[in-house]
């Protein structure tokens, strides 16, 4: 790749893979030699402690908060809103109706930029 051209990654394929292209050619709208397919070499899993509301047609779920444990304590990792299908966000919706909680379950203050639902630290994403 030119030392130029900067890497342009969506969110993660559940394949294993990303596929990249170059910024100067990202208006090619099929294959060519500048998209590239890379394969991920490192996964880890995160415990959802909650999830913001979003905007318009996302207002349900915006973005899910997610942690992980650290000497039995759940540490703030970030959020995460990309790749949120309508059906995912469903699917959320029902399995996270029971866990809710008044209060963070993270250790950090966690940095809110729209209302936030808590969740008790039972679910967790890949």
């Amino acid at each position: 790749m030119p030392s130029n051209s900067t890497p342009r990654l969506p969110p993660a394929a559940s394949k294993g893979s990303l596929p990249s292209a170059r910024t100067a050619s990202i208006s090619r709208e099929k294959r060519s030699s500048a998209w590239l397919k890379i394969k991920t070499t490192q996964t880890a899993e995160f415990v959802v402690g909650g999830y913001t509301k979003g905007k318009g047609g996302r207002e349900p779920l915006g973005a899910l908060l997610l942690g992980y444990w650290n000497g039995g304590k759940l540490h703030y990792a970030g959020h995460v809103g990309s790749g949120l299908t309508s059906d995912i966000i469903d699917d959320l919706g029902r399995r996270t109706a029971q866990l809710a909680r008044s209060s963070p379950p993270f250790v950090e203050k966690v940095p809110l930029h729209r209302p936030t639902k808590w969740l008790e630290p039972e679910l967790s994403r890949k």
